[in-house]
């Protein structure tokens, strides 16, 4: 793997203009390419130095950010394995030694007892997660984490990349980790946790779960235990009822079996946060079992929101799915269970047409996959047993629009326009998604996650926690009433016909 000095050098910039960046001596950087000394991004000060280099070479460039990073963190752990090695007997006398569960002694991976200050405290974790283990790992060792206040991390955004490149690369190595989060009547912390906890949903050894209490624990604390003996953190809040902003560091034998037994027994008040299906290209099992999770919360009445890349395929025309159409012709070459599908159409039809009846239904979609359709025919990817780049007759087109048109006519039946870019940044939503929420009940949600190594999975899930749900609601509300949705009934009916007027053919 790269070091920080190979990826300092491929700046191509000289050592002294590296330091003017860094604010450091040129003599630093010398050291630092040649690996004799290295800035530590875990106290304030060589934080903040790595965050200029990257804000200088990367700006907003994550891939870069993140190689800087990982290069960075690798060459730290180098460094420390050969300082152990080398200078083994002389840390005898200068650092804290213990024995190790099978008799021999072990290198504290912390150095401090106590840690003042939120910066601190979030920067400890991640050393406690990111550290070598002085003995082999232990097989099977879980991580162990709650989440019992305001969010810590929210609290010090510039070590936020570096927490969850952390919590990555432990999941990668194998590890499972077990993650207890307190919701409560803050919608935006809900919905925040859900977006942080979508960049881990690439394994199912990422197992998030919280507390049916829907408030948060005042004054909070919480936990953070590494696996085998590398030792435990426990977090505390003392300058504000709110949040944890200090931390204690645990490693004797007994302190840390008496953490793990605290933290079952915390455990054993939470339920799963979410259900996970993560369709498997060779067997079809996986997707099913999520139309049907979709099924049974759409059976169930009330107002339901929708949020997708494109035009829900709620409102099709019926007859897409009769014999010789394009759309079931299709699906007849993507997918083997044609005849299960096609039926699941028609039930999410019928109940989509017995809802609409009695309770509002809202959609929003962005406004360039209707000029796209118009235009091309291209559903970007209205359905998952479509290619990417499946097209409609011109005909088809016409018939999809004519069905909204008629569906608009109704009440209960209301169409958004997103303009994304005219969506503030905090707000810019993945151009491909899908979530679902069944007002007091469900959100359900097709995302695609980064994994690892920076590739697109597929992950859709299922989510029933109150608080979350509601979450969702009012980020649905949020986005509904953004000047970036044109939701006038006549003004939506005015730009669908002028699209289905533009159709050749």
């Amino acid at each position: 793997m790269e070091t920080f000095g190979d990826v300092l050098s491929s700046y191509g910039d000289s050592q002294a203009e590296i330091a003017r960046v860094a604010q450091v001596k040129p003599s630093t950087v010398s050291r630092w390419i040649k690996g004799e000394k290295l800035p530590d991004p875990f106290n304030r000060a060589g934080g903040e130095r790595v965050e200029r280099l990257q804000g200088h070479y990367c700006q907003q460039d994550q891939a870069c950010r993140q190689r800087l990073w990982d290069a960075l963190i690798s060459s730290r752990n180098q460094r420390s394995q050969h300082r152990r090695s080398d200078h083994a007997e002389s840390r005898i006398s200068r650092t804290k030694r213990r024995k190790g569960p099978a008799g021999g002694v072990t290198n504290l991976p912390l150095d401090t007892e106590a840690y003042a200050g939120s910066h601190n405290s979030l920067a400890a974790a991640i050393k406690l997660l990111t550290s070598p283990p002085s003995h082999q790992p232990v097989p099977g060792g879980d991580i162990l984490l709650s989440w019992q206040g305001d969010d810590l991390v929210r609290r010090v955004p510039n070590l936020a990349a570096a927490w969850r490149h952390a919590l990555t690369e432990a999941l990668r190595s194998g590890r499972t980790v077990r993650h207890l989060f307190r919701l409560s009547q803050d919608h935006e912390r809900s919905v925040r946790l859900v977006e942080t906890m979508l960049g881990l949903l690439w394994t199912d050894r990422y197992a998030p779960r919280y507390f049916e209490t829907d408030q948060l624990l005042q004054p909070p604390y919480d936990l953070l235990v590494a696996p085998g003996d590398r030792g435990a953190l426990l977090f505390l809040a003392t300058t504000s009822a709110d949040a944890v902003d200090s931390a204690l560091y645990l490693h004797d034998p007994k302190q840390l079996e008496m953490v793990r037994q605290h933290f079952a027994r915390l455990e054993e008040q939470t339920r799963s946060l979410l259900t996970t299906y993560r369709p498997d290209p060779t067997d079809n099992r996986v997707r099913r079992e999520f139309r049907q999770a979709l099924m049974a919360a759409e059976q169930q009445p009330g107002e339901q929101m929708l949020l997708q890349d494109v035009l829900s395929d709620l409102t099709w025309p019926h007859h897409w799915m009769d014999v010789g159409s394009i759309c079931r012709n299709e699906i007849e070459q993507t997918v083997e269970d044609v005849e299960w599908l096609i039926t699941y159409h028609h039930q999410r039809w019928d109940v989509f047409d017995q809802h609409i009846k009695a309770a509002r239904q809202r959609h929003l979609c962005y406004q360039q996959a209707i000029i796209e359709l118009a235009d091309q025919g291209i559903y970007r990817r209205a359905s998952r047993d479509q290619a990417p780049h499946f097209r409609l007759r011109p005909s088809e087109r016409r018939d999809h629009l004519a069905r909204i048109l008629d569906l608009l006519k109704l009440d209960n039946y209301e169409l958004g326009l997103l303009t994304p870019n005219a969506l503030p940044v905090e707000q810019r939503l993945p151009a491909r998604l899908f979530w679902k929420v069944i007002r007091f009940g469900h959100v359900l949600m097709e995302r695609w996650v980064s994994g690892p190594l920076g590739e697109h999975i597929e992950v859709d899930m299922e989510i029933a926690a109150p608080p979350v749900v509601q979450g969702y609601v009012w980020y649905f509300e949020k986005l509904w009433n953004t000047t970036a949705v044109i939701k006038d009934k006549q003004q939506v009916k005015d730009f669908l016909e002028s699209q289905r007027k533009r159709i050749r053919g």
